[in-house]
């Protein structure tokens, strides 16, 4: 970055707040991934799942055990599904950033491509950030 820019630029200021909001939101995803962990750890899908096809269904207490199992699945499962759309998102941000990262390294090696590339690329981080927050609150 300092060999294409001057550290004293907007540009690469610019970069460097955007490439620094991305990091802190990854960061985030990854205390909520942790976090997630944590509240399923308990949550065993294969014992739930045997005792469910234990159960007989056609004695009202074992129905109701079968139900709030399912549920319990149900929010193992959930939890699961959000923690791969943290990890989603986390990938989706590095790609980003490599993107734009040679986007800058191609500037003045194709007659302003390189800056046109980096600029998309940035306004592209911009609005990954900006979901990335949205999406952890």
């Amino acid at each position: 970055m300092s060999s294409k820019f001057n550290e004293n630029e907007i540009t690469y200021k610019r970069y460097l707040g955007i490439a620094y909001e991305v990091y802190l939101s990854a960061i985030d995803n990854l205390n909520n991934i942790s976090l997630s962990y944590q509240g399923i750890s308990d949550i065993n899908k294969k014992t739930l799942k045997n005792r469910m096809q234990k159960l007989n269904i056609e004695n009202r207490l074992e129905l109701q055990e079968k139900q709030t199992l399912e549920k319990r699945l149900g929010i193992y499962e959930q939890e699961i599904n959000h923690i791969n759309e943290l990890l989603l998102e986390n990938e989706k941000a590095m790609t980003q950033i490599d993107e734009t990262t040679i986007a800058i390294s191609k500037i003045n090696t194709e007659e302003g491509k390189g800056a046109l590339d980096m600029e998309n690329s940035m306004k592209e981080l911009v609005e990954l950030t900006k979901s990335t927050h949205k999406y952890s609150q």
